[in-house]
């Protein structure tokens, strides 16, 4: 258990094999299923976090990051999709800078994304 402004809220443990691996196979974006794969980079390769490859409808992340990247990188992989369907013209900047806040916004109120996912 951690603390948080005094209340004592549980740890999240990671899910499905390691801390870097995504407890989904696949996520629907905008009525498009998106396979999610995790790859081990080859050493002759330049160091990367993730791509989005839409021709193929998958989201590849590298298995070389720790647990807190892993998220961000799907999360900005996910931006990329949305960005690329929705025609927004965002920027490489600007995606990142857009995920991270999401990703954060997101770890910091829990109670917040309970409401909004809540079924209405």
């Amino acid at each position: 258990m951690a603390k948080t402004k005094g209340k004592a809220t549980k740890e999240r443990a990671p899910k499905r094999g390691g801390p870097t691996e995504v407890p989904v196979n696949v996520v629907n974006i905008l009525g498009k299923l998106y396979a999610i794969e995790q790859k081990v980079p080859q050493v002759h390769e330049e160091k990367w976090f993730g791509f989005a490859d839409e021709t193929g409808q998958r989201i590849v992340y590298t298995s070389e990051q720790g647990p807190d990247q892993c998220r961000d990188t799907v999360l900005h992989e996910i931006v990329h999709i949305l960005e690329q369907q929705l025609v927004c013209g965002l920027k490489e900047r600007e995606v990142s800078v857009l995920a991270t806040g999401l990703y954060q916004i997101m770890r910091d109120n829990p109670e917040l994304m309970e409401w909004i996912l809540e079924p209405l």
